[in-house]
């Protein structure tokens, strides 16, 4: 089934120094640039569309082929990104609550009124003639190289930022990488439904309207099975990989029926409280998953915005009953709430902390474990049942959050691990791109472009290029083999990393002081969670 997607075609390629040409199998050509990234040769191809523009009757429908065109089009400027709220950000930084607001209200509707009552707090970035990827091509297109091909689909919560703000030359030249970023429609242009999720295997094929986000997301990945030979890359070896609200729709597309074919392999970095029926269908890829040393801070930083106190003082006993309480509440398979609270109140010692500030700490890791951390350890352990490798990670790097990412920062009292989406600038080699970016107007204006990504991007130090180089090897090793391991040397101290399965419970912690095999993190204080929110016990 797969290769039967491939049309059969002719490839002509020409190209100049300056000016390299695709010839697509319909005959339409893309222009691209030829330039280089600090020291290597890459060629951009930049705004290439996927889809027809979902304009007039096509706004709110699933996206629709491209027309075939004769001649040469430009794919040498990015294309717009898809309409979505953005915080103003002042000179001197920007407001923690303000960026969290355009983060996580989820009905667009209540955004826009939240942006017209906020004044000039907000403005709105893109358009909706948006559905356009970027592809990346290290030491220039080679036709027949068979490269592999990995695919990014960025986070941002499903409401923010966009494919094209993240710089893809770092990754791809150290691992000799094609990489390929892509838009997709947000807010409720891409996710405004009134359906359920439909059964097991059919998450976003379901009858009705909605979803868009996520067809668009496949659509591209249609295009670069179709196209991407064409670039020099591999339509059987492609690796699709997502960060957050991308990692979820990584794994959205892990369970589609009709997805066979389109990718082999999946990275998700960190998913929201996965469905328990995706080890149906995610067994049929090779999957490389983990999570951050601290991922509640994100959902702390939600709470700031009614408890603005929190963030300088901690949270008390009272507070903490409610929010626990609202959790539980909201977990359909718990039968007693209360029962839930006290629980959780008893398995995180938060009654016992030495004080508010203490305590804080502690709430954060239930947020972390309830809403990422728990989900993605059973998701880790259904998928090593089947007989694709799975690899699993625990990112535990503590380094300065850039204010420009300001959405999950945690104040210093209260951050003690990775942040949410901290792992994002290793993998991507922010450091290098900095550098690129000093001396290339090129890349700085790309990296200018959506200050939200910059903020992930770009706050990495110079002290940790070292291990930026050691995990974009790992997760490009993964993409051409499926073994993180090979086929590129890791450093001589650097541990073999095993495979993950519900015997061994394997992880590898990575931060900058070691890289070591570990067993899942807190693992008896997440079997008790899991089994509280599926009612096995309440001992």
């Amino acid at each position: 089934m797969a290769r039967n997607i491939v049309a059969v075609c002719l490839l002509v390629h020409c190209t100049s120094a300056a000016d390299p040409i695709v010839t697509l199998c319909h005959g339409g050509q893309f222009r691209g640039v030829s330039t280089t990234f600090l020291d290597s040769k890459v060629d951009l191809f930049l705004g290439v569309r996927y889809a027809r523009p979902p304009l007039g009757k096509l706004r709110f429908q699933k996206p629709q082929a491209v027309e075939v065109w004769e001649g040469v089009k430009n794919a040498t400027s990015l294309g717009p990104m898809c309409p979505h709220l953005l915080p103003i950000i002042a000179d001197s930084g920007i407001s923690t609550v303000s960026f969290a607001r355009s983060i996580f209200v989820r009905n667009e509707i209540l955004a826009n009124v939240l942006a017209c009552l906020s004044g000039n707090s907000y403005k709105v970035m893109g358009e909706e003639d948006c559905l356009f990827l970027d592809i990346t091509v290290p030491r220039g297109v080679q036709l027949g190289a068979k490269k592999p091909v990995m695919v990014w689909i960025h986070g941002g919560g499903f409401v923010l930022s966009s494919g094209s703000s993240y710089i893809g030359a770092a990754i791809a030249t150290a691992g000799d990488v094609i990489v390929v970023t892509i838009n997709y429609r947000l807010g409720v242009l891409g996710f405004l439904t009134d359906n359920k999720w439909g059964a097991a295997g059919n998450l976003i094929y379901i009858k009705g309207t909605g979803n868009y986000g996520l067809w668009d997301q496949r659509a591209a990945l249609l295009w670069v099975k179709q196209n991407i030979a064409q670039f020099g890359g591999d339509p059987d070896l492609v690796t699709i990989f997502g960060c957050s609200a991308g990692a979820a729709s990584v794994s959205a597309h892990t369970i589609g029926q009709h997805n066979g074919g389109l990718f082999r392999r999946a990275i998700t970095q960190f998913v929201l409280q996965i469905p328990q029926f995706e080890s149906l269908y995610v067994v049929r890829f090779e999957l490389l998953a983990g999570f951050n040393g601290q991922e509640g801070g994100a959902i702390y930083v939600k709470y700031s915005m009614k408890y603005p106190k929190i963030l300088t003082e901690g949270v008390d006993m009272e507070l903490v009953t409610r929010v626990v309480t609202e959790m539980c509440v909201d977990r359909q398979s718990v039968e007693s709430p209360t029962l839930c609270t006290a629980h959780i109140i008893r398995l995180y010692g938060l009654e016992e902390a030495g004080d508010d500030l203490e305590r804080a700490r502690r709430l954060v890791e239930f947020f972390g474990d309830e809403k990422i951390v728990e989900s993605n350890v059973r998701q880790l352990e259904q998928h090593s049942a089947g007989e694709k490798p799975t690899y699993a990670y625990y990112f535990t790097e503590k380094h300065k959050t850039n204010p420009l990412a300001s959405l999950w920062t945690l104040p210093d009292w209260l951050k003690v691990s990775a942040d949410h989406g901290d792992e994002v600038a290793f993998v991507f080699g922010g450091s290098l791109i900095k550098e690129a970016a000093k001396t290339d107007p090129l890349w700085e204006n790309i990296l200018n472009r959506d200050l939200y990504a910059k903020g992930f991007v770009t706050k990495i130090c110079e002290k940790n290029r070292d291990l930026s180089s050691v995990m974009m090897t790992m997760w490009t090793n993964f993409a051409k083999s499926g073994d993180p391991n090979h086929p590129v040397a890791l450093p001589g101290n650097t541990p073999l990393w095993p495979k993950f399965t519900a015997e061994n419970n394997a992880f590898l912690e990575i931060n900058s002081k070691h890289i070591q095999v570990i067993t899942t993190p807190n693992k008896k204080r997440l079997d008790k969670l899991g089994g509280l929110f599926q009612n096995k016990t309440h001992n």
